[in-house]
């Protein structure tokens, strides 16, 4: 039996989900182990930050939005589409 690959847009709501229940823990490793941290690295240092700094503001996204906004997402289902424009308007 395969198990099915969830994809991103699934992964990401799967990841705030946990957070709404209260599980941080199990929110983080989810979103360690889909690598969404490398994925947002890469994306602040390809709008021209630094990789110190690109670090830097991807662990002030975990912490201070979707840890602490994930709430604020009004249709669960744009999660992925949430934490993007968030990231992108941090970049900016």
């Amino acid at each position: 039996m395969t198990k099915e690959k969830l994809s991103k847009r699934d992964q990401a709501t799967e990841i705030i989900q946990l957070f709404r229940e209260g599980d941080s823990d199990g929110a983080m490793r989810l979103f360690e182990k889909y690598r969404f941290r490398k994925e947002f690295i890469g994306f602040a240092i390809k709008s021209g930050i630094n990789k110190e700094d690109a670090r830097d503001l991807v662990q002030e996204f975990t912490i201070d939005k979707l840890y602490m906004q994930s709430d604020s997402i009004k249709d669960i289902e744009f999660a992925r589409t949430w934490m993007y424009r968030v990231l992108r308007n941090m970049v900016n």
